[in-house]
């Protein structure tokens, strides 16, 4: 039997173990696939400009961001980064020297069991051939940013975040990576700290904006 005749029926059980269903709006999709034709669609870039956001945080973009980030889809990161590198390569900005992901803390990475913004910024590290660097570390966090309150956020500084001084990062342009931009405060304060080194520019960008 060879390879094709085998992979008809292994692709039937997957059917039947893992439905192909859409992750958005139930609606049958093919298999692996988390969103069916339809919702692909409202998949709008949006226009490069600084800070970059990939899409607005409404439809299908923002289902799949909410669930890469509940920890439950991890697999889910490489097609968002995808689109990141599509929006950035659209604009007139040279490629960075490094992509910096902004960090979460160890009790949230506990908690989910990956970083997002870290699987994103590899993705798109490997999309555009830009090594990936994680030159800052989250002080303790023990709570969910996007369940404080908008005033709360913004008293974020760069004194919530360590930078790894042996990594020089003078005279370099770094694209900063976050999956989830809100008030910016997050953003604001990871580039007050990296400014520290000297970069020559510290580039802001986030997956999707928060509704």
């Amino acid at each position: 039997m060879g390879k094709t005749e085998l992979l008809a029926p292994i692709t039937k059980l997957l059917e039947v173990v893992f439905p192909p269903f859409c992750w958005h709006c139930d609606e049958p999709a093919a298999l692996s696939q988390p969103l069916c034709p339809s919702c692909v669609k409202l998949l709008d870039i949006l226009p490069p400009a600084e800070p970059f956001v990939t899409f607005e945080g409404q439809g299908p973009a923002w289902t799949l961001i909410k669930a890469l980030k509940s920890g439950k889809a991890p697999r889910l990161a490489e097609g968002l980064a995808g689109y990141m590198a599509l929006q950035y390569l659209k604009s007139d900005l040279p490629l960075p020297d490094f992509i910096v992901p902004v960090p979460q803390s160890l009790h949230r990475s506990l908690q989910v069991g990956y970083n997002p913004s870290l699987l994103l910024a590899q993705h798109l590290g490997k999309t555009l051939d830009i090594p990936v660097v994680q030159l800052l570390k989250r002080k303790r966090q023990l709570y969910c940013q996007m369940k404080v309150d908008r005033e709360r956020r913004y008293l974020l500084s760069a004194e919530n975040f360590h930078w790894k001084k042996s990594i020089p990062i003078a005279e370099k342009t770094i694209l900063l990576v976050d999956d989830i931009i809100g008030t910016g405060a997050t953003l604001r304060a990871c580039c007050q700290r990296l400014y520290e080194g000297f970069p020559l520019k510290v580039i802001k960008m986030a997956c999707v904006s928060e509704p």
